[in-house]
């Protein structure tokens, strides 16, 4: 498994940064490959410019809990697990139907892929942008938002992930 440093991570994400604005930010930020509890992936990891601008907005470059997040991505995104079954970290879903609404449903659907430029976006990063799940990538105060769309090929789970917002929780 590729382990996550976190200073790679902040040199990595510091550089995707430059390049975005740059515009090439069509390029993976990370490809990660486990095999979890006998179930292997690999996830390709892309940052979207909307993901990018809200790292930016909410000042969240030089925050440990960043770091923590994309860390998380080493787990992958397990569909059989689905919701986070609580305190554990990874990759989890954000169904559109959960009642009553929360900031991350909000943030997913309502503000980004139901207006022109989520869809739009997804484009660029997935074969199926219309069959994708919304998924979290929970830390500890922190929520990575984006969203995933998985396919098996040879008893692998190929797993692409383009994030798309932040979720911060308030203390």
């Amino acid at each position: 498994m590729v382990m996550l440093g976190i200073e790679r991570l902040r040199k990595d994400l510091r550089e995707k940064m430059a390049s975005q604005t740059a515009g090439s930010g069509d390029t993976a930020f990370r490809e990660i490959a486990g095999d979890p509890n006998g179930r292997p992936f690999r996830l390709t990891v892309f940052l979207s410019p909307s993901f990018l601008r809200a790292v930016r907005k909410q000042r969240l470059q030089g925050r440990r809990e960043l770091y923590s997040a994309l860390s998380n991505l080493k787990y992958g995104f397990d569909p059989a697990k689905g919701a986070n079954p609580g305190g554990k970290d990874g990759i989890f879903t954000v169904s559109r139907d959960h009642r009553p609404g929360n900031d991350m449903v909000t943030k997913l659907y309502d503000s980004y892929l139901d207006t022109d430029r989520g869809p739009k976006e997804l484009r660029q990063y997935l074969k199926v942008p219309e069959a994708a799940q919304g998924v979290r990538v929970v830390c500890h105060g922190l929520r990575l938002l984006g969203f995933v769309e998985v396919e098996a090929e040879q008893g692998v789970m190929l797993e692409r992930l383009v994030l798309v917002d932040v979720d911060v929780r308030k203390r």
